[in-house]
């Protein structure tokens, strides 16, 4: 008793409001603290509650930011449609907390974007665990694709053993993916699919020395050359210009691979992608992408000018 009255000894002085730090200071995880706890007229503006588990507690009449009572509803929902087996509507919220998380996730920094970055791809993964190809192919390719976006996404962050394994499930989900969003029945979608894989192929190839990240090089540019033969300058000139700026980045990669002994020739293949972009792309209507292609040829001048 005597070391629970000190408990709440120290909670009644303590002078934060944090919930997290509440609990540390009960000597508690605040990840599961709150599980069942009575959040009733509670005003939680302004709370991090989005790492704790809170699925039996009660939130009614209890004050939140919009995005957080989206956010505690839909895990609210999934834990409900599990247990009902209600597996169509368990995809579909697991879709919802996936976009919710992204949007958290481009907002956290540090350690809270890693962890909205995991939930996401628990969220995607959950998902396919009962969705799949038969029930809706459109739909289930979707899911992969934005599958592989996450596990990419984690992978940045993640030591390299594991990024790679990261990434060979994002190869494996995109492939999945191209065999339902084909070349002659979604050229869109096939060709946005080549370019994530190019992106996949391209990451591997940074986190691989020797011939093998070379042949991952490789792979990333067949899959960057695919999806131009869809995205044409005449035909969609802005997903042609994001192809043809990872296209010099690819370059610029297997320019400094392994110490490569002669980049030039690498560097002013990319030079003249970004040239090329840069005779099209208007700066105003296309801001991000002639930012970007400006950037690059800046950076591949320099290069270049090092290497005289």
């Amino acid at each position: 008793m005597a070391n629970f009255q000190d408990i709440i000894e120290k909670l009644l002085l303590s002078d934060t409001g944090d919930l997290n730090e509440l609990a540390r200071i009960a000597g508690k995880d605040p990840k599961t603290f709150y599980i069942d706890a009575d959040f009733k007229r509670c005003d939680l503006t302004g709370q991090n509650l989005d790492q704790m588990d809170t699925r039996y507690a009660d939130f009614s009449r209890a004050k939140l930011s919009e995005m957080e009572q989206a956010l505690w509803e839909i895990r609210k929902r999934i834990h409900t449609h599990k247990l009902d087996k209600n597996w169509e509507e368990y995809v579909v919220s697991n879709r919802a907390l996936a976009a919710i998380l992204n949007v958290f996730a481009a907002r956290a920094k540090g350690p809270d974007q890693i962890l909205f970055i995991q939930e996401t791809v628990s969220a995607y993964r959950a998902a396919l665990t009962v969705y799949t190809k038969d029930q809706n192919a459109d739909n289930w390719a979707n899911i992969q694709n934005n599958f592989a976006a996450s596990l990419a996404a984690l992978s940045k962050y993640a030591p390299n053993e594991l990024a790679s394994t990261l990434l060979e499930e994002a190869v494996i989900a995109l492939r999945a993916a191209l065999t339902v969003h084909t070349k002659s029945q979604q050229r869109e979608e096939w060709a946005d699919l080549q370019n994530n894989l190019g992106n996949v192929f391209a990451d591997m190839a940074e986190r691989t020395p020797g011939e093998a990240g070379s042949k991952l090089h490789g792979q990333s540019l067949i899959a960057y050359r695919a999806a131009l033969t869809v995205n044409t300058k005449s035909e969609n000139l802005e997903q042609w210009a994001k192809t043809i700026s990872n296209l010099a980045i690819l370059e610029i990669q297997r320019a400094e691979h392994d110490g490569r002994q002669d980049p030039r020739p690498y560097y002013e293949t990319a030079l003249a992608y970004v040239d090329d972009a840069l005779t099209v792309v208007d700066p105003v209507i296309m801001a991000p992408q002639y930012a970007k292609a400006s950037g690059l040829r800046e950076q591949l001048l320099k290069a270049l000018s090092a290497d005289d």
